[in-house]
């Protein structure tokens, strides 16, 4: 097996140990990684706006209001509905178990793989992403290879 892929394996594995430990599950932590990821996507707009533009030779302006600014509002919807999003709810239990009480609990599925787009190769990467994040899951994320350097 070669270097990369040997590399790729171990990656993999320290992610299954990272969610297995159970540090995802608690709310609080999802909303503060959600919070760093849109303190560190607005530090970096510009250079991610420069890595678009290099790609695909869109302005700065059409990235922000297409891309960016999405996402941004996408990470802020997603933190303030998270604690409501999470808690248990009450559903109809089957009348052959009456007087039952039947709950649906939202629980994280561990690994997500996330294959982004070439086109809108910022926005596309990192909705999912950001669900993926909200839901307690820990993430591969793939850009694709025509977007190298968003990719970067």
């Amino acid at each position: 097996m070669n270097k990369a892929l040997n590399n790729y394996f171990n990656q993999i594995e320290l992610l299954r140990d990272y969610f297995d430990k159970g540090k995802t599950r608690d709310i609080s932590y999802r909303k503060e990684l959600l919070q760093n990821l849109y303190i560190e996507i607005e530090k970096h707009s510009d250079l991610i706006c420069e890595a678009v533009h290099k790609d695909f030779h869109k302005s700065k302006e059409e990235m922000l209001i297409t891309e960016v600014f999405p996402v941004l509002s996408e990470i802020k919807y997603t933190i303030s509905n998270l604690k409501s999003w999470s808690k248990p709810k009450t559903v109809w239990s089957n009348i052959l178990i009456q007087p039952s009480l039947s709950k649906i609990h939202a629980s994280p599925k561990g690994m997500v793989l996330i294959f982004a787009p070439w086109n809108y190769s910022f926005y596309l990467a990192m909705m999912p992403f950001v669900s993926a994040i909200a839901a307690g899951n820990v993430v591969i994320l793939k850009p694709a290879h025509e977007t190298e350097n968003v990719s970067n």
